[in-house]
């Protein structure tokens, strides 16, 4: 960048040869009257088109002619240069040109070939234009040119005098230092700045100081000869322009923080920039050139301009200067979408209009001043957050010094509150040792209360056992007072089963001792070995018994004590058939004739006592 700051203070100070006198040309001025113009897809050779230029040429004087791929553009015209005087005539940097002139003799000779790759020294003339130096032969001198293009671009030419296009390039160089020596001080601030907060708003805002500097570059015709390209196509200039889109995006969301603050224009940032990776990503698959269109930018970067707007009236100070910063892409945007155009053209004065064409002006200015407030609202913004960051500091060390007062404070209490709490626990502790001793007292006696209330009960029961057992013993309870003893079937079982195990549990089939108690109505108990169930009924008198086994008891209890009670008179009183009593008493009947002799008991319980076998159970 050094170098082209030097170049152009070097052509600035330049003086003309002894020989030339600006007689001439005040300012460029467009191509001639005669310029003339022949179009063809075929490859012509010089002497094709000398021999035939009376019939090929078309006077192309104030039309607008821009080239197409594939396409030959063939022109010619005269110029009148005066004695003592060369004139510069100037095409766009991404043109391919071959210029020849006609000599005294009428001979056409050639200059130098100019492509884009051609470096700035090996050109006719020192410069990032394609230039050629068309010397005086004669008062009016002819001049023809081949010119191709892989890109739409206009065939218009300049023309000035060689010392005023001699400094005219050493302006453009110096603007190009100063433009390329501002980026890079620029991007080693946003670079410093991420190194000391590690934000990725800096690495964005870098992208886009060097997608800026590429496009520039390609705008300026530097990058062709530093990569060798020849054949310029929109691609050069379409994504480095993409890049800036992109990364304009992308540093507004960081730099506005609108994924907290505005999170609708977050959403839409990022729609914006899938479309724009869209829009790239068609180009470069079907390479249609109207993608190239600065419109689209214009549309796809208008949220991060209303963005600006709403974050200015929310009191972000940094966006104030950021909205300026976005209206000078705006414009530059605008302006390079219009550099062609009629609007642009009638709005300007000639030198004005001439010097931005050429030189891409504006450009120049409005890149560095979209850069210098982009970076002054990173300094604002950088300078705010510190200091917001210093008055949280500030808080926070107020914070704590508050703290260590109260904790300090709170220790104190708690000394206090511990010195209270030892004596009120020391009394408390005397008053629970007391409260102790009474318990203990009181425990003992409380004891020795138990004791004397656990053999009265003990009394109490056995005396009930007896009472009961008499009252069983009796020979002439009725039904009703029966039933006060035995006042559901479930009492009936529990008394059963107590009188059948009482000498314990046997298995019938395994004679096994442990068993399992079931939850069924009946009692029963299941062998823990073979698993054989047996309930509380079975093998005794009460075995197969269908009717409530309240009156089987009964029945059983008046039949041992009275065998000659009168069982027709006994039926109607428990509501049982007398076939069903006469059955049943048999069955007792014979069970006391078969057992109760030969042991002599006087017990009616003892009938339940005894195992019967198969026969007599079905009896």
């Amino acid at each position: 960048m050094l170098l082209y700051y030097v170049l152009g203070v070097i052509f600035c100070n330049a003086s003309s040869d002894g020989n030339l006198k600006m007689v001439y040309l005040k300012e460029d001025v467009p191509s001639p009257k005669n310029y003339s113009i022949f179009v063809t897809t075929a490859s012509y050779s010089i002497d094709y088109i000398i021999e035939n230029e009376k019939n090929i040429f078309e006077n192309a004087f104030g039309k607008s002619i821009n080239t197409r791929p594939g396409s030959k553009y063939w022109v010619r015209y005269s110029l009148p240069i005066p004695k003592h005087t060369s004139i510069v005539v100037e095409y766009d940097n991404v043109l391919n040109i071959e210029m020849y002139y006609q000599d005294e003799g009428g001979n056409y000779k050639k200059l130098k070939t100019s492509k884009p790759s051609n470096f700035f020294s090996e050109r006719d003339i020192f410069s990032n234009k394609h230039a050629f130096t068309l010397p005086h032969i004669s008062d009016s001198l002819k001049v023809i040119g081949k010119i191709t293009s892989e890109m739409s671009v206009g065939l218009g030419s300049l023309l000035n005098t060689t010392q005023n296009y001699s400094k005219k390039i050493g302006i453009n160089f110096l603007f190009i230092g100063i433009y390329f020596g501002m980026v890079l001080l620029v991007m080693f601030i946003a670079m410093l700045f991420y190194a000391l907060l590690y934000q990725k708003i800096y690495l964005w805002y870098s992208l886009y100081l060097i997608s800026l500097s590429l496009f520039a570059a390609s705008y300026w015709g530097i990058l062709y000869p530093l990569l060798g390209i020849d054949k310029i196509k929109y691609i050069h200039l379409f994504f480095p322009y993409s890049c800036i889109t992109l990364s304009i995006l992308m540093y507004t969301k960081y730099f506005l923080e609108t994924k907290t603050k505005f999170p609708f224009f977050d959403v839409v940032i990022w729609i914006s920039f899938a479309c724009k990776i869209l829009v790239v990503a068609l180009y470069l698959i079907f390479e249609l050139d109207f993608l190239y269109e600065q419109s689209i930018d214009l549309i796809l970067l208008t949220p991060t301009l209303i963005v600006s707007i709403e974050s200015v009236k929310k009191g972000f100070k940094p966006a104030g200067i950021f909205l300026i910063s976005m209206s000078m892409i705006y414009v530059n945007f605008f302006l390079h979408s219009q550099e062609h155009t009629t609007l642009i053209n009638s709005l300007m004065p000639a030198s004005l209009r001439h010097m931005m064409s050429l030189w891409g002006f504006y450009f120049f200015i409005f890149s560095a001043l979209e850069i210098l407030f982009f970076n002054l609202a990173l300094v604002q913004r950088f300078i705010i957050l510190k200091m917001e960051k210093e008055y949280e500091h500030k808080q926070t060390l107020s914070f704590q010094t508050q703290a260590l007062e109260k904790e300090r404070e709170n220790v104190d209490l708690k000394e206090q509150l511990n010195q209270n709490l030892t004596v009120l626990v020391a009394q408390r502790t005397e008053q629970l040792e007391t409260a102790n001793r009474q318990l203990i007292i009181q425990q003992e006696e409380i004891y020795r209360i138990n004791e004397l209330l656990k053999s009265d009960n003990q009394k109490l029961s056995i005396d009930i056992e007896k009472l009961t057992q008499a009252r069983l013993l009796r020979k002439n309870l009725s039904f009703d007072e029966f039933q006060s003893t035995f006042p559901d079937e479930s009492t009936c079982l529990t008394f059963i089963a107590d009188l059948k195990w009482k000498n314990g549990f046997g298995c019938q089939k395994c004679g096994y001792k442990k068993f399992y108690l079931l939850t069924d109505k009946y009692q029963s108990r299941k062998c823990k070995s073979c698993g054989y169930k047996e309930s509380s009924t079975l093998h005794t008198i009460l075995s197969n018994v269908k009717f409530d086994l309240r009156k089987a008891l009964y029945l059983s209890y008046l039949i041992y004590h009275d065998p000659l009670t009168n069982i027709a008179k006994l039926s109607t009183d428990l509501g049982l058939s007398t076939a069903t009593c006469y059955e049943f008493t048999d069955k007792i009947k014979a069970v006391i004739e078969e057992k109760v002799p030969k042991n002599n008991h006087s017990d009616w319980t003892f009938l339940f006592e005894l195992k019967l076998n198969v026969e007599s159970e079905k009896k």
